[in-house]
């Protein structure tokens, strides 16, 4: 039987005050007297999870250092034109190395990054030698309608390029991995030279990119280099 809220007040206001407390993606409403019991508690978790996490480390390098020396193949992708509003094949552009970001419209860690890179990319906007491919994978998850009705829905928040999907689950044969995300430095062989598995949180991509791309050019006969900057 419904009551009015005058007499909840009346019936309910001996009850001690609530708090609430946020745990992971559920909420719960817990007596205060228990919030000292569940802090202890939490703490007492985090504790016992330390040397998981200490252990996530080593296997995330494992898992990268695997990725290494892999030669690409991108004659499966297609992109996407804003300015057509079309998918046509991928086409390689030239660059001294490509930063090659797998991800899908349903991955929260991966949509999170963008941000991230929407700022990478417009810092290395004036530099040919450095090109982004954001490539949506797997196929079957990410179809044509769906890759660009995200892309152009959330311009804003996205990396101001094209978007690239994969057309066959080739490239992920070629890595022999379903991890994601995944951030692939990749010389201009199509060669992976390093690789960020997860989200790049706090990791500087940047400072790989620069460091990469030394080396590359580092390689470049001097003529030559001269040749290509006059």
């Amino acid at each position: 039987k419904p009551i009015s809220t005058a007499s909840w007040t009346s019936q309910h206001w001996a009850r001690p005050k609530t708090s609430t407390v946020v745990c992971g993606c559920s909420v719960q409403t817990v007596n205060k007297r228990s919030v000292t019991f569940l802090i202890s508690l939490s703490l007492f978790a985090l504790a016992g999870m330390a040397p998981q996490h200490a252990a996530a480390a080593p296997q995330q390098a494992e898992q990268e250092g695997s990725l290494l020396h892999r030669r690409l193949r991108f004659d499966q992708l297609e992109s996407w034109s804003r300015s057509q509003q079309s998918w046509a094949p991928f086409v390689v552009p030239p660059a001294r190395l490509y930063v090659v970001n797998l991800w899908s419209p349903h991955c929260l860690p991966c949509v999170n990054e963008f941000p991230t890179f929407r700022k990478l990319v417009e810092g290395w906007r004036n530099s040919p030698a450095v090109k982004f491919l954001f490539v949506a994978d797997p196929p079957g998850d990410t179809s044509r309608q769906e890759v660009a009705a995200f892309w152009m829905r959330s311009l804003r928040a996205l990396p101001a390029v094209d978007p690239v999907r994969t057309t066959t689950a080739e490239l992920r044969q070629n890595l022999e991995t379903e991890l994601m995300p995944i951030t692939l430095l990749v010389d201009e062989q199509l060669v992976v030279r390093q690789a960020f598995v997860g989200g790049i949180g706090t990791r500087s991509i940047g400072t790989a990119i620069e460091r990469m791309l030394r080396i590359s050019l580092a390689q470049v006969p001097q003529g030559a280099r001269h040749a290509r900057n006059p």
